[in-house]
């Protein structure tokens, strides 16, 4: 990497200095003389507004808007205080932890169940998906960083075990285990590993939810909590999506009949012209259309039963 694309950047109290790109580029660092005691960075204070007072940085920002009625928490420790309420149990576990036992068990075979966590995402065979699916290429062979794969999963197996010792960090809104559906009542009362077994099951088959986890840590939290009716819910996506594409090929279809028919019209109408037919009084006469827009069958066998049609339809033939 040229040094001469790169910015120097200082640490207060440090022997170290080091040239980082000033551009989005994955070019690795060059280190010298590194020993560092502190690594506080020496912020200029021209590039960034003062934070201590409210005056200084509304005089830089003078857009933004003034809301005198917002007030801050008083907390001892804000930043930590703040992470913890966003992470607080809205309910508790279905299952006793002290009385399933498998809890201990799975955390004891852990890398099995990570590999098989792996091993799920990463199939690719008699999926729910369809062959073209985004989602289905994402997990192709050599298409997705097998690393990130198997972060993705340890994150699932951390979740899997707060939500069974600690239970559910989201509201009750979107919690669908607390009245599940019929066929998903293992969303609520499976121990453990019942509940490990669903979720390597759903992740085996259906690569949408694997697209969803492996980006999205409150979709861990969900597929973890109900992985059942994640399921489901990508299920009944894929059926709406389907009948969409279905109803939108219908009507490319319809819509090409309707052209090529129009077509035939045309043609049938510059045929009589060409031999003195005067215009549309034979031919191209009365061409009904129907109420979706399609000519009548009647007047379509008109036309290509009309003599002056005959020799524009065996051109149009042969040149097709």
């Amino acid at each position: 990497m040229d040094e001469t694309s790169c910015s120097l950047i200082q640490y207060e109290n440090a022997d170290i200095s080091c040239y980082a790109p000033t551009s989005s580029s994955d070019d690795q660092c060059i280190q010298t003389d590194i020993s560092i005691t502190s690594t506080r960075p020496l912020v200029d204070s021209s590039y960034l507004p003062s934070l201590d007072h409210a005056t200084t940085a509304a005089q830089e920002f003078p857009e933004l808007p003034v809301h005198s009625d917002v007030t801050l928490q008083l907390w001892s420790d804000p930043w930590h205080q703040a992470r913890e309420y966003r992470k607080k149990v809205y309910e508790p576990p279905y299952v006793e932890p002290s009385s399933d036992s498998t809890i201990f068990e799975v955390e004891q075979d852990a890398e099995f169940w990570v590999r098989q966590l792996v091993l799920a995402m990463m199939n690719t065979e008699d999926v729910k998906d369809t062959e073209g699916s985004r989602a289905k290429k994402m997990f192709l062979p050599g298409s997705c960083d097998p690393l990130l794969i198997e972060c993705t999963s340890r994150e699932i197996f951390l979740a899997l075990l707060d939500q069974c010792k600690h239970g559910f960090r989201s509201p009750a809104q979107y919690n669908k285990a607390l009245k599940p559906t019929r066929g998903l009542e293992k969303d609520k009362s499976a121990t453990c590993e019942e509940r490990l077994g669903n979720i390597i099951r759903v992740l085996n088959s259906n690569k949408r939810v694997c697209k969803d986890v492996l980006y999205e840590d409150w979709k861990i939290r969900l597929l973890v909590n109900h992985p059942l009716a994640c399921d489901k819910e990508k299920d009944s996506q894929k059926g709406s999506n389907d009948q969409r594409r279905r109803r939108q090929q219908l009507e490319r279809e319809k819509l090409k009949k309707t052209e090529e028919q129009l077509r035939m019209y045309r043609m049938a109408d510059g045929q009589a012209m060409v031999t003195g037919d005067g215009g549309r009084s034979n031919a191209g006469a009365g061409y009904g259309f129907q109420t979706d827009g399609t000519l009548t069958e009647a007047r379509v066998g008109q036309a290509c039963a009309s003599p002056q049609l005959q020799p524009a339809i065996r051109s149009g033939n042969t040149a097709s």
